[in-house]
């Protein structure tokens, strides 16, 4: 997962996909749609790391 910035709209968490020269970003909320941008627009600004602990 990643956090985005897409020309100064706007942040998001989303997972990233990389096709064709394009970015497709997928929110883990389903009710959302996926947003695609050509590549050289979208400036990733960090990535969300995370770790679950074992019960």
């Amino acid at each position: 997962m990643l956090k985005h910035n897409y020309r100064d709209i706007g942040v998001t968490c989303k997972k990233i996909y990389r096709e064709d020269g394009k970015i497709r970003l997928k929110s883990i909320n389903e009710k959302y749609d996926d947003l695609v941008y050509p590549a050289q627009d979208v400036r990733v600004i960090g990535k969300v790391i995370t770790q679950k602990k074992k019960p």
